[in-house]
C-alpha cells in the first residue's frame, strides 16, 4: 500500500 499511496499523491498532482 506504501507504493500505491506515492502513485495516488502523484496522481493527485497531476490532476490538480
Amino acid at each position: 500500500m506504501k507504493t500505491n499511496y506515492r502513485t495516488f499523491g502523484t496522481s493527485t498532482l497531476i490532476v490538480k
